[in-house]
């Protein structure tokens, strides 16, 4: 563990390739070799700047690969290693069709709990993810592409993403 350890994208840091479609499992492996190594328990007596290290270490590993594994915000990182902010603290979604989107998903959410009705909750749910694996397929082409016009998409792709899987979690 050197200082230039802590200067690795989370890609490097878990070597993995810098890409929006990744092996989950092999994810996982890679963050516990690393934590079983550099876990600060390993270094109890090492010197005070070691074991600081090891904290420091354990924390970037962990924020790796929370980072990595989920869709949303390894979109955001890849894009944010392009010198792109997604922008996610701006609530503005410029696509009009999926606003329309929205206001259906939303009434029908509202339409479903007055109502009790756990179907119309379901049918909202399963629309919600075949949109969802829909723009997870647009997200991996889009980041082969890797040229400015696809980022921009992906950029605006992602936003939608985490729309959609913050009104999943409504929905559960």
């Amino acid at each position: 563990m050197t200082e230039n350890d802590f200067k690795k994208n989370y890609f490097e840091l878990l070597s993995l390739e810098a890409s929006f479609e990744i092996d989950v499992v092999l994810l996982r492996d890679r963050m516990r070799a690393l934590q079983m190594r550099f876990h600060p328990d390993r270094f109890v007596n090492a010197s005070p700047q070691e074991r600081r290290l090891s904290v420091q270490y354990a924390a970037l590993i962990n924020e790796a690969f929370d980072v990595l594994r989920s869709p949303v915000s390894r979109a955001a990182y890849l894009l944010q290693l392009k010198s792109i902010d997604v922008e996610f603290e701006k609530n503005v979604v410029f696509d009009p069709e999926f606003l329309m989107q929205q206001m259906q998903w939303r009434e029908a959410l509202e339409k479903a709990r007055a109502k009790g009705d756990t179907s119309l909750a379901k049918t909202v749910d399963d629309d919600l993810h075949k949109t969802m694996q829909v723009m997870l397929s647009q997200l991996t082409e889009l980041f082969k592409n890797d040229d400015e016009n696809s980022l921009m998409q992906a950029k605006s792709i992602t936003r939608k993403l985490k729309f959609c899987l913050k009104m999943q979690e409504k929905l559960n």
